[in-house]
């Protein structure tokens, strides 16, 4: 009768909203699961990031340590030093004599060349002189 009528409606009215609720809640839980796995996907590329990082960091600590171990021994650095330029000034002395060797033949040759061409023209004014 009416009076079931009512339990029915009221019963499917508020089937029916919970039906709207449980619709709302379904696509807010969908929502909320997009926007996590763009979270999650945006944490393994930081993840991926810092464990790069992590790794030139690393390489330039032992870069830096192995820097330190011959930085810090300054009397093997002087010693070096010293030694290297012992080296370049002998090298400097060398290039200096050879310099200073090719000058004098340079000059040595410049002279003879020279000579040879006064006793050249000579000779050829000589020449001309027996020709005439």
């Amino acid at each position: 009768s009416v009076r079931d009528f009512k339990e029915l409606k009221d019963d499917l009215d508020f089937k029916a909203t919970e039906a709207d609720r449980a619709q709302d809640t379904l696509q807010t839980l969908e929502s909320d699961k997009t926007k996590l796995r763009s979270d999650f996907q945006k944490l393994e590329q930081l993840e991926t990031k810092i464990n790069t990082e992590m790794v030139q960091l690393q390489d330039k600590i032992s870069k830096m340590n192995e820097e330190l171990e011959v930085y810090s021994d300054t009397g093997k650095l002087k010693k070096n030093l010293d030694d290297k330029r012992e080296l370049l000034t002998a090298e400097k002395q060398k290039i200096f004599g050879t310099r200073d060797a090719s000058k004098a033949n340079l000059e040595k040759l410049q002279t003879e060349h020279d000579e040879q061409k006064v006793t050249l023209e000579e000779n050829e004014t000589q020449r001309a002189a027996n020709k005439s």
